[in-house]
């Protein structure tokens, strides 16, 4: 299992979101939130529980699961494209 927060050099730490493999993308170009110690980082966790029962991160999650089915449909083509051949 990976975890979904690190510590940088500097002292800090940070946390990511992730939907399957996918890490989201929280605002453009922000996919980690700085926490200033890990013991901090249950709070994270659970301010980022109501986000996403108030459906916050509803746009997010939609592009990240499109993208994945996507990715998996190209997949099925390719592969069903070398079997014909």
């Amino acid at each position: 299992m990976r975890p979904w927060y690190w510590m940088s050099g500097a002292g800090g730490c940070y946390f990511s979101v992730w939907y399957g493999s996918k890490v989201l993308e929280l605002k453009p170009g922000l996919t980690a939130i700085q926490v200033p110690k890990r013991e901090d980082i249950p709070n994270v966790i659970i301010t980022i529980m109501e986000a996403v029962k108030l459906g916050e991160l509803d746009i997010q999650i939609e592009d990240i699961a499109e993208k994945g089915t996507a990715e998996l449909k190209l997949k099925s083509l390719s592969k069903s494209s070398k079997k014909a051949s």
